[in-house]
């Protein structure tokens, strides 16, 4: 049987398959760099700054698990990820269960280790990639990490479309952010049109990028106009008024009445005769 820590790997490479490839097929395999594990020292490593945002969103039952199954194997079974200096990419939470573990007297040996060299824009957002799907987040910081991780799509005016010359990568679809993320593309539409308000929002107060803040900004300006919208009285809209008209006021209507189209003049006149003899008949 796998042990929790095995199937939480294996869940990631799934989803991590998902969000960078958007193609299916992709064997969790492909996903894996191609050089050998190097084995490494628990001091070596040190967390990558963009993880932080996940870690409170990892509750006590989930730290106890996790270095429950690290002692009673002895070791970590699957390989961490970081880049040459010994910045995290993939194994935060193991490697800090080791950490407390080697404390504590006990020794979990070399660490096995995939070294990759990467961008540190593209090294952030595997970061991100491989807990987005992980971990429980409030809706404004998973916005604000989805404009980090797909930028052409929620931040560019025409998303969908590959720059000049570009043959190598293809565009991030709607549909593609949708089977990654869960949400529907009508749901990922509204999201993208949230992100590109607070990109507006964060560029007027001269930041770089949205943050939360804006994103909360966005989204309440978002839900007052859907607010706005179903409160808005159709242009027909019937209402019920009760006046108190003379008989030389009917008159009068009826001969305005006669300007109306024939049709819709008839249906009114109908309506007034017939309420003009139902008030006399209660008087009767």
């Amino acid at each position: 049987m796998k042990t929790p820590e095995q199937r939480a790997a294996e869940r990631e490479s799934r989803e991590l398959s998902k969000l960078t490839s958007g193609i299916a097929g992709r064997s969790t395999e492909d996903l894996r760099p191609p050089q050998a594990p190097v084995p490494k020292q628990i001091d070596w490593f040190k967390p990558h700054p963009a993880n932080s945002v996940f870690d409170t969103s990892k509750s006590a039952t989930y730290w106890r698990d996790l270095k429950r199954d690290i002692r009673e194997a002895g070791r970590i079974i699957d390989p961490v990820i970081a880049l040459p200096d010994g910045t995290l990419i993939e194994g935060h939470s193991r490697i800090r269960v080791a950490k407390e573990l080697a404390t504590e007297g006990i020794n979990l040996g070399r660490i096995p280790t995939v070294i990759l060299d990467l961008a540190p824009e593209d090294a952030e957002r595997r970061v991100y990639l491989g807990n987005l799907s992980r971990f429980e987040l409030d809706e404004d910081t998973r916005l604000t990490l989805y404009a980090k991780v797909w930028p052409d799509y929620y931040i560019e005016a025409k998303p969908g479309r590959p720059n000049k010359g570009d043959t190598v990568s293809p565009p991030i679809r709607r549909a593609d952010i949708a089977a990654a993320t869960g949400k529907s593309e009508r749901q990922v539409k509204r999201d993208r049109a949230i992100i590109q308000e607070a990109a507006q929002r964060a560029r007027a107060k001269g930041k770089p990028a949205p943050d939360t803040e804006e994103i909360r900004e966005a989204r309440a300006k978002a839900s007052a106009k859907r607010k706005e919208k179903g409160h808005r009285p159709l242009p027909y809209q019937a209402i019920g008024i009760v006046v108190e008209l003379t008989p030389s006021d009917v008159k009068v209507l009826l001969s305005l009445l006669k300007s109306l189209p024939d049709s819709q003049g008839r249906e009114i006149t109908e309506k007034i005769q017939k309420a003009t003899r139902t008030a006399r008949s209660k008087k009767k």
